[in-house]
């Protein structure tokens, strides 16, 4: 399984990707653009982003780069070790997982299953998040992302279940010898039974054994703090690969949230209104940006630009 039919995975559920000398980019959200796949860095050179910026209607681009010079620290989660097991565990999750094996049960699921149980427990989820993604709370989306699933090799489900209920659910798809875990969801009221614990050691421990996969990966380390999710994923094995972020806004967004003023008033926004998930966002996507600047001055991506027109 390659890239291109995870591309296809993507343009399936209605999300738009777009192609670039370095790469395949998908709308990360707010049409700003993330490089795909995950696991692997690039470095491409201002020509190539202002062409990209020319030809589409984006506001940035966020990449990781090996270039420790700029950006923002950012880590990608994996287990690489073919041993992993209870053992690789910290003993506060390894309690929670072997508590959960005691009343849990993991299964491949089919999409069509998922398709007719997922959207409560998205719902569930995203309610006890208080955020919403309109990918996992609106029936016709959530049929576009399960037919997706039904349609192109790479892409798996699996579930943990309490009896007969699905307590949680994750999708995963496989790209070369990585297995991404893409997205998980669960059922609140019954979390006393371990299920995201057993589901995640479960299906990680069931992909890394297998010949072809030398990799699962839990996904990118947020660009913004989430309380417990790094230690969660640490403490459950995965290690943490380092490198950079680097955010790069279309010219005329960077000359306006990049300076002083833009800075500051967005600043004080964020400060104002803590508890906005949106602007959190928007807060820390221009942050990188102006951490990005480094030996890649402003200057630079204006002048390709106009060299594009």
């Amino acid at each position: 399984m390659n890239v291109e039919q995870f591309k296809r995975f993507l343009e399936l559920q209605g999300k738009r990707v777009i192609a670039s000398e370095s790469g395949y980019w998908h709308d990360a959200g707010s049409r700003v653009y993330l490089s795909i796949p995950y696991t692997r860095t690039i470095d491409p050179d201002p020509a190539e982003l202002a062409d990209l910026f020319r030809r589409h209607h984006i506001l940035g681009l966020k990449y990781s780069t090996s270039d420790q010079s700029r950006g923002q620290p950012g880590a990608i989660y994996v287990i690489r070790d073919k041993a992993y097991d209870l053992h690789s565990q910290k003993r506060t999750v390894r309690v929670c997982v072997q508590k959960g094996l005691e009343h849990c049960t993991v299964r491949k699921i089919d999409f069509d299953y998922l398709l007719q149980h997922g959207l409560d427990l998205n719902r569930d989820t995203m309610a006890r998040q208080h955020r919403d993604d309109p990918l996992f709370s609106d029936p016709t989306r959530w049929a576009c992302l399960c037919r997706a699933g039904q349609q192109v090799e790479g892409a798996g489900a699996w579930g943990a279940f309490v009896g007969k209920h699905l307590a949680a659910y994750l999708i995963c798809f496989i790209i070369d010898d990585c297995c991404h875990f893409l997205h998980e969801m669960s059922c609140t009221d019954l979390h006393e039974f371990h299920p995201n614990h057993v589901l995640m050691y479960k299906v990680a421990r069931e992909m890394i054994t297998r010949p072809n996969i030398g990799c699962v990966s839990s996904g990118l380390q947020p660009i913004f703090d989430i309380p417990g999710l790094d230690r969660f994923k640490r403490y459950i094995g995965f290690e943490k690969l380092e490198w950079n972020y680097i955010v790069v806004l279309h010219p005329a967004l960077q000359a306006m949230l990049l300076s002083r003023p833009g800075w500051g008033l967005l600043d004080t926004a964020r400060r104002r209104f803590p508890k906005q998930d949106a602007l959190k966002r928007v807060h820390a996507i221009v942050n990188i940006a102006r951490l990005s600047l480094g030996p890649c001055p402003k200057a630079d991506m204006v002048q390709a630009v106009r060299d594009n027109e």
